[in-house]
């Protein structure tokens, strides 16, 4: 049987909210990606879309690049994206 676990939900600030939503990472492609991220800092395909401002051709799946998702994150918590 599987067991859950609760945990607190992270979410943004009622006047943020609409800066943060962004479509799934899936859906949007890199190019997308890279320009909304230039236009929004608070978009959250800066986390979901790591690889959109990189280099043709290089991955976001490495760990440097997970080390900055969860950076990111942790920012927009201090921020006040909570």
């Amino acid at each position: 049987m599987a067991t859950f676990i609760p945990f607190r939900a992270v979410r943004p600030n009622a006047e943020l909210a609409k800066d943060v939503a962004a479509a799934p990472y899936d859906i949007v492609d890199r190019e997308a990606a890279a320009k909304e991220e230039s236009e929004n800092p608070y978009s959250f395909l800066h986390i979901t879309r790591p690889d959109a401002n990189m280099e043709i051709g290089m991955s976001g799946a490495g760990k440097s690049s997970l080390v900055r998702c969860i950076n990111l994150l942790e920012r927009g918590i201090q921020d006040g994206q909570k």
